[in-house]
């Protein structure tokens, strides 16, 4: 499949700098940009669905502590 992606011109300097710094090709280095992106979009939608879930629940950030604790001492007694 052919695919034209257009970036600014400072992002696609920058890139071709990094791929001679490390000798990677500029589309892997693309490639591995955007895997990254999608996998760091991904862990904030799962953030966002536990807080929802949280805030159903009225569980508080300080909570977390606690309940990993008692979840972890439930484990080592089963």
């Amino acid at each position: 499949m052919e695919n034209n992606v257009r970036v600014s011109d400072p992002i696609l300097e920058a890139m071709n700098r990094e791929a001679q710094r490390t000798g990677v090709d500029v589309n892997g280095l693309f490639d591995e940009a955007a895997k990254q992106l999608l996998a760091h979009r991904e862990v904030d939608e799962l953030a966002a669905i536990g807080k929802r879930h949280a805030r159903r629940l009225g569980l508080k950030p300080s909570d977390s502590v606690r309940l990993v604790r008692e979840d972890r001492n439930q484990q080592r007694s089963r």
